[in-house]
């Protein structure tokens, strides 16, 4: 089976935002029909996200006391804002839904909106839910079966773009998970489960007013379901009238339009460098090694965004163009001081030594400052990919540079320990040595 990891509709601010109009879309429908929460009542969110049904709740029910985890930091932060926007207050903790960090017994109701269809093993978070629950507690868990959804006329791109939908959901979740919820709820131990089936069918003036939602859902995973295998751009296009067609905008057409810019002036960038380093450094060979140093960063940076989450889009390439500068900076200093011994007639092999030896300090130094300053704008939606791509590939490019150029110098100009020094200076004769007028030596 074929799996796609990572949240399918993704975590950049027009999901986001996205998300906020779906819980206002579904505030009388889904949210507040049917749901009976008291004041007081403690009542956690798993899965909470952007905070969107955090603040409808809130609003809805004045008085409980809320409180939501979610694993991605990009997620909460935005949470906050809109919650105090919204007027609302609630406890936001980033958490795994598997391993909640909470007593047992700690709340009185759970709330999980199209979750479960994201999770790899849906039981297991339900029973960590029931663990936190009080005896008696209510949890309200909300899926939908993405294969129920059909449209009367039907064309060939409808057909394909639902059929796209469900093999998306499958290979990152559940794509039935509303059918199956029932069974997982049993299986956990929960004893009365109300099934509560809300089939929706809209036609007439309601249809236009659920259109815009519709295609909101469907543009938002759009780039990702044309990576499944099967699914082709042709297939979702096809049977479309004269007149209309597909496109991918938004989000993703501006990150596209952004790396293609840059793209474009990478070999005039490159060629300018390599000018401005033969400028320095007066010697080609010397020039090369200190641009081979230059991709080193990409390791750190590449480390980092996985590890922090980050994406690797247009923000995060400037980090890492800025990155390469930073570092054959330090290369430079590092080749021109071991140039500068070896002209003093300190032997070669020594001078590689000492010269680094000497250097790394100012070299740390300058990539400790640097670092450190970029933490704050770690917490920024927008430019946080970019510090967390120069921090990660600074630290680690740095480490290697130290170790990397001295090597290859020695390596590139076939410097050994028994070498020679490398005399410089011109002889000057003595009174013994000068020519005679006559043109005789004595």
């Amino acid at each position: 089976m074929q799996t796609m990891t990572g949240y399918v509709h993704g975590y950049g601010t027009p999901e986001q935002k996205r998300l906020v109009r779906q819980a206002e879309h579904w505030r009388h429908r889904l949210i507040r029909d049917g749901t009976e929460l008291e004041p007081g009542t403690r009542l956690l969110e798993v899965g909470c996200g952007a905070g969107a049904v955090l603040a409808v709740l809130g609003q809805e029910f004045p008085g409980v006391r809320l409180t939501g985890v979610d694993i991605e930091p990009k997620q909460l932060e935005f949470a906050r804002g809109h919650l105090e926007r919204s007027g609302v207050e609630a406890t936001l903790v980033q958490a795994d839904a598997l391993a909640l960090p909470f007593e047992d017994e700690s709340f009185d109701h759970v709330w999980m909106m199209w979750f479960l269809e994201h999770i790899a093993d849906p039981p297991a978070v339900l029973r960590e839910a029931r663990r936190v629950l009080v005896a008696g507690g209510a949890i309200t868990a909300i899926e939908v079966d993405y294969s129920t959804a059909r449209a009367e006329p039907s064309t060939p791109a409808i057909m394909a773009l639902f059929h796209a939908m469900v093999q998306g959901m499958a290979a990152s979740g559940w794509s039935d998970a509303g059918t199956r919820l029932p069974g997982w709820l049993r299986e956990v131990g929960f004893q009365e489960v109300d099934e509560g089936v809300r089939p929706f069918w809209w036609r007439d003036e309601d249809l236009s007013r659920q259109a815009s939602y519709a295609a909101d859902v469907m543009e938002s995973a759009l780039d990702a379901l044309t990576q499944l295998p099967g699914v082709v751009g042709k297939d979702l296009r096809a049977g479309l009238a004269p007149g209309y067609k597909i496109e991918i905008q938004g989000g993703a057409e501006d990150s596209a339009e952004s790396q293609a810019s840059i793209a474009a002036k990478a070999p005039i960038m490159l060629a300018i460098i390599i000018v401005l380093l033969m400028v320095q450094l007066q010697h080609f060979g010397k020039s090369m090694l200190v641009l081979a140093t230059g991709p080193l960063g990409i390791i750190g940076a590449a480390a980092a965004l996985l590890i922090s989450g980050a994406p690797f889009g247009f923000v995060a390439i400037l980090g890492v163009i800025a990155l390469l500068g930073i570092i054959m900076r330090n290369s430079i200093i590092l080749v021109d001081q071991i140039d500068q011994d070896i002209a003093r007639g300190t032997i070669p092999w020594t001078a590689i030594v000492e010269a680094t030896v000497r250097r790394s300090r100012p070299v740390v130094l300058t990539a400790a400052a640097a670092v450190l300053a970029m933490i704050p704008l770690t917490r920024s939606v927008f430019w946080g990919p970019m510090a967390i791509s120069i921090m990660g590939g600074l630290v680690v490019a740095t480490a290697l540079t130290l170790v990397f150029v001295p090597a290859l110098y020695a390596a590139w100009f076939r410097v050994r320990r028994d070498s020679p020094a490398r005399a410089s200076a011109t002889a000057v004769p003595t009174d013994s040595e000068q020519p005679l007028s006559d043109g005789h030596h004595a």
